[in-house]
């Protein structure tokens, strides 16, 4: 109880740190970022970092890193009892071992994407929900109340089918590693039979070893349920980490943008002008095209520019 308390005091006082620190570069990250950034971001997405991505940081990553400790302590106490009254019961791990691998292989990368696939399902309706309550009064003027709670519904059904599929994958995992692990609960029961009969065991310890290779099916269960859930909670400090990453070089993103800006007004400037679909006269874009080499005057200013149709 005395090394629970201890770890369990410096998985929260970690936690509350890396929290902190976390929240604070994402929010340096979120300030210094470009006015770009805010016109190709949705409002919704930026939320969904703030509260569902760092609440399962704050939340569920400590509670899994403890409860994984826990279960790995336990496990452990269990599989040294049973093979030391039945050593002989570890030869079920010649065929346990590859299964659960298998079983938790697959587990483990449909739950992750899963995950991902519902954590992006917050942002629209985190989006829909703030642009309805800035909205309210225009959509109660052309009467579209209606319509904006259709769209909320069907935002919030693709939310909970990702929540859904998670959750299938994780019942699928625990029903086939409870299967598995049947195996060694019945190796176990045939070695305690050949040692009582042989003398080697006595009856009460053959229930005590036959007590605990039946836990051993679920403690083996949650285990590798534990293993595939911190990795998928991870999936939350991968996404917050975006915004962290922009914290630390905000010039550098910043310069980024620009520069594929003015590739992307290069581009559409002269495909347009190229089918000759338009028409623009007297006017510099050297601002905007300052690396173009067709690009000879110096001049920074617009003039005005003129758009005809021409017609084929």
């Amino acid at each position: 109880a005395v090394a629970r308390s201890l770890v369990m005091t410096l998985i929260t006082y970690s936690a509350l740190s890396a929290s902190s620190a976390i929240h604070d570069k994402m929010l340096a990250g979120v300030l210094s970022a470009p006015l770009s950034f805010f016109d190709t971001t949705p409002a919704g997405k930026i939320l969904n970092r703030f509260l569902q991505d760092l609440e399962s940081i704050d939340t569920f990553v400590p509670q899994t890193l403890e409860h994984l400790l826990t279960d790995t302590l336990t496990l452990l106490s269990m599989i040294v009892l049973v093979f030391a009254y039945a050593p002989f019961s570890a030869l079920a791990l010649v065929v346990l071992i590859p299964l659960l691998k298998i079983i938790f292989r697959r587990a483990r990368i449909a739950s992750r994407d899963a995950r991902r696939i519902e954590s992006a399902a917050h942002s629209p309706c985190y989006a829909h929900f703030s642009d309805s309550i800035d909205g309210k009064d225009c959509i109660l003027g052309f009467g579209s109340d209606r319509m904006f709670l259709r769209k909320s519904l069907s935002l919030i059904e693709a939310m909970a089918r990702a929540r859904y599929a998670n959750e299938a994958v994780i019942k699928w995992a625990q029903v086939l590693i409870c299967q598995a692990s049947a195996v060694l609960y019945i190796s176990s029961g045939v070695v305690c039979v050949l040692l009582v009969d042989s003398g080697r065991l006595t009856p009460a310890q053959m229930g005590l070893v036959l007590l605990y290779s039946s836990q051993l099916q679920r403690m083996i269960m949650h285990f590798f349920c534990e293993l595939a859930d911190i990795e998928t909670d991870f999936v939350s400090v991968e996404r917050v980490g975006e915004y962290v990453r922009r914290g630390n070089h905000p010039l550098e993103e910043e310069e980024k943008e620009e520069e594929g800006g003015r590739r992307q007004a290069s581009v559409i400037i002269h495909s347009r002008v190229g089918r000759g679909a338009c028409s623009a006269d007297d006017f510099e874009m050297k601002n905007l095209l300052e690396e173009d080499d067709e690009c000879e005057d110096d001049s920074k200013e617009l003039a005005s520019v003129g758009v005809g149709r021409r017609p084929r």
